[in-house]
């Protein structure tokens, strides 16, 4: 009884098995390809899709990380900017700056966008408030400073906030040269004429001044 439980017990798992290897190759009719849903290729299938994702982003435009200010309004302050300097291919490229990296350019993939805490929406310039030649004189600017030391908004040893200055080279400030993430921005923008700010604190920028702004628009990450 027990070799004949065995048997067929041994049969059904065949039967199983040859029924999950028949199922698992489908034929995409609109590829003519054969695609096999085993884990290494359902890995693939899955890189192929999330690499076709493409992301409603410009060059200029300013994408955002960490806390979501429409579900928490009182940490904004805390949001961090990045700003897209160049598309190449289905890589997208950003200049930021942070306590980690200092002012650095970094090149990420659309999955990795996707995947990073980037929020769902964009902010971008409204239509005739800045030109081509503004946007791409903005992101020069920016990617300048590649390199260049990071410097906190606020200094939590001595109480002291970064006061903003578009000037890198200013012979007055030892700082000049170095930068919180919205201070970089706002002076890529500024220094072509346009002042993204919203004034409420004079001295510094942050990231509500963005929000505030009236320049940008708000966009979809994801059309």
């Amino acid at each position: 009884m027990k070799n004949k439980t065995l048997t067929i017990l041994t049969i059904t798992i065949m039967l199983i098995c040859l029924s999950m290897t028949t199922s698992s190759t489908k034929i995409n009719s609109n590829e003519n390809k054969i695609y096999k849903t085993s884990n290494d290729d359902s890995i693939n299938c899955l890189k192929e899709e999330t690499n076709s994702l493409n992301l409603n982003l410009q060059p200029g435009d300013i994408v955002w990380r960490w806390v979501d200010a429409n579900i928490f309004p009182l940490l904004q302050f805390f949001m961090h900017p990045l700003m897209v300097t160049d598309i190449i291919g289905n890589e997208y490229e950003f200049i930021e700056s942070n306590g980690a990296e200092n002012v650095w350019i970094r090149t990420e993939t659309a999955e990795w966008v996707n995947n990073n805490n980037i929020f769902d929406y964009v902010y971008r310039f409204k239509e005739n408030i800045a030109s081509y030649s503004d946007i791409q004189n903005s992101i020069n600017f920016a990617k300048s400073q590649d390199g260049k030391k990071f410097v906190p908004l606020y200094d939590i040893y001595t109480g002291i906030f970064h006061i903003k200055n578009s000037n890198p080279n200013d012979p007055n400030d030892p700082l000049s040269d170095s930068w919180y993430c919205t201070e970089l921005i706002w002076a890529a923008y500024y220094n072509q004429g346009i002042n993204i700010e919203s004034t409420i604190m004079e001295e510094v920028i942050l990231p509500i001044d963005f929000h505030l702004s009236p320049l940008f628009e708000k966009v979809n990450l994801i059309d």
